[in-house]
């Protein structure tokens, strides 16, 4: 939710606070799930906060790192889309599918829309971000092919 919510909300940058944990800290423990060692340095608890896990040969992206980059794919979508909707509508080109698709994914540009009401109420479910992310990518698709 990251993205559509950054989106929205007119966010320009990301930042993710004290992200450094010592990778000698991850091999000192025993794994994500288990109790941390004096040297770890989690501050609640082992793997809290961790964007890197520790791996058989070496670290491996927590699933938070993952929904960290699916959250800034969603925000370079949403930033494409806007920039097309608005080349499609300065050149005065319309088609119905073109024109239905940036009806359904305008809302997402700004705050208060069905997936996203505001920083802290957002929709839970994963089939609405699925479906958010299919119209933004089907706009993407078919204005860029319409534009050339």
């Amino acid at each position: 939710m990251l993205g559509f919510t950054a989106f929205s909300q007119g966010a320009q940058g990301f930042l993710f606070h004290n992200a450094r944990v010592d990778y000698a800290s991850l091999i000192s423990s025993d794994g994500a799930y288990t109790n941390c060692k004096p040297q770890c340095r989690f501050p609640r608890g082992p793997g809290d906060g961790a964007l890197y896990l520790r791996g058989p040969q070496g670290p491996l992206p927590s699933a938070r790192l993952e929904a960290i980059r699916d959250g800034l794919e969603d925000y370079d979508y949403l930033y494409i889309a806007r920039e097309f909707v608005a080349k499609v509508e300065a050149k005065n080109i319309s088609t119905p599918d073109l024109d239905r698709l940036a009806g359904k994914i305008r809302p997402y540009f700004s705050p208060g829309n069905k997936l996203v009401s505001s920083v802290t109420k957002f929709s839970q479910d994963p089939a609405e971000l699925e479906e958010a992310r299919r119209l933004v990518a089907g706009y993407i698709v078919l204005s860029r092919g319409i534009q050339k």
